[in-house]
C-alpha cells in the first residue's frame, strides 16, 4: 500500500517533534538538575552506573540545552580514570548517533533551517563539502555549537556515518578525557590533575574562541 504524501511528511516530522517535546519537558522540569543530583541518582552498582550513564549520554541528545560535560564528570567522579573514559566514549557515540539518525531521517530541509537559525554553522557549513571526516572533527574541536544542533545538521546532510562518528570522538577526546580527569579529583581541587585538568580546558575553550574567530574574519575578507 503507497503512502500518502501527508502521512510520509508526518513521519519525517514526527522525530523532529520529539526533540522539541524533550526540550520543553527540559526546560520546564530537568534546567536545573545539578552534578551532585546526578551523582545521587546513579546506582551503586557499577555495571548498572554505567547503564544509567550511557542512558543519560541518550537522553540529553533529545534535550539541546543540557551540558554534555556534566555527564561525563559523573562518570569521572564514579569509575577510575580508563573506565570512566571507556564510558563516556560509548556516552557520547550514544549521544551524537541518535540526532545524527534523525536529521538523517528528516532529510536536507532540516539542514537548511538549521543553517538559517544559526550563525555559526551557516558560517562553518562550507567546509563540510571540502572534507567531511575533517569538518565532523573541526566542529567537535570548536565545541561552541551545541553538539545536538551539530548532529542534526550532519545527520540531515547526509555525511557517512562511519566518517562522522571517527572525526566526532577524535573531536571530543582531548576535552572527553580532561572533563574525565576533573571528575575522578572533583573531591581534591588542589590536586594537580584537577588543576591541570581544568588549565587545559580553559586553554582548549580560549583556542576554539580564537580559531572561530580567525574564521570569521577570513570569510568577512573573502565576502
Amino acid at each position: 500500500m503507497k503512502m500518502s504524501k501527508a502521512t510520509f511528511t508526518i513521519l519525517k516530522s514526527l522525530p523532529l517533534f520529539t526533540v522539541l517535546l524533550f526540550v520543553v519537558l527540559f526546560m520546564t522540569f530537568g534546567k536545573n538538575i545539578t552534578f551532585d543530583q546526578l551523582l545521587n541518582y546513579t546506582p551503586e552498582n557499577k555495571l548498572l552506573a554505567a547503564i544509567v550513564i550511557i542512558v543519560m549520554f541518550g537522553l540529553k541528545s533529545l534535550t539541546v540545552f543540557f551540558p554534555i560535560m556534566v555527564l561525563m564528570l559523573v562518570s569521572g567522579a564514579i569509575f577510575s580514570t580508563f573506565t570512566a573514559i571507556i564510558i563516556n566514549i560509548i556516552g557520547v557515540i550514544v549521544c551524537i548517533s541518535v540526532p545524527y539518525f534523525i536529521g538523517r531521517f528528516s532529510g536536507g530541509e532540516m539542514a537548511e533551517k538549521l543553517i538559517n537559525r544559526n550563525k555559526k554553522l551557516r558560517l562553518l557549513s562550507d567546509y563540510q563539502q571540502k572534507n567531511r571526516f575533517f569538518f565532523s572533527y573541526f566542529v567537535r574541536v570548536l565545541g561552541f555549537l551545541p553538539c545536538d544542533i551539530v548532529s542534526l545538521y550532519i545527520g540531515s546532510v547526509k555525511i557517512p556515518y562511519i566518517i562522522y562518528i571517527s572525526g566526532s570522538i577524535l573531536g571530543f577526546l582531548p576535552g572527553l578525557i580532561s572533563a574525565t580527569i576533573i571528575g575522578y579529583s572533583i573531591t581534591n581541587p588542589k590536586s594537580p590533575a584537577f588543576i591541570i585538568s581544568c588549565a587545559f580546558t580553559v586553554i582548549l575553550s580560549v583556542s576554539s574562541f580564537l580559531v572561530y574567530t580567525f574564521i570569521i574574519k577570513r570569510k568577512n575578507k573573502k565576502t
